[in-house]
This record gives structure tokens, sequence and C-alpha cells, in this order.
């Protein structure tokens, strides 16, 4: 089984995140920041698990929760 390895940046929003998850493929996460009414999409390196900003911000109002379906 593969080693699993930490994320390793602080997510880029302007409060700690209430949420976040990473998407199925495991190449994405998506944080939720309630008090900034948005949503940031992360790129994960599948090597370090290194986070970086993909510049995608997606407004929402008072997101609480991050789904993938």
């Amino acid at each position: 089984m593969a080693r699993r390895r930490p994320f390793r940046t602080i997510l880029p929003v302007e409060t700690p995140a209430r949420k976040f998850n990473v998407d199925p493929s495991r190449r994405v996460l998506v944080a939720a920041d309630q008090n900034s009414d948005n949503l940031a999409v992360l790129r994960i390196d599948p090597v370090t698990g290194q986070l970086s900003p993909t510049g995608s911000e997606i407004a929402v109002s008072e997101p609480v929760c991050v789904l993938f379906w």
C-alpha cells in the first residue's frame, strides 16, 4: 500500500476553513470559508502532498460543507 503524505501548506482562505474535502481522484482539495463566502480550489501534488492554488474560487453564501457526488 502506498504511504499517504500529509498536506503541507496553509489553505489560502481569509479565515480557517470551516470544512474541506479531497475529490475522488485525489487531485484537488476544496476548502469552504464560511466567513468570506467562498470555496477555494487547490491542486494536490501526487508525490509530495503539497497544495498549490489553482486560481479558482467559487462564490457561495456561507458554505459549511464540501461533498463530491
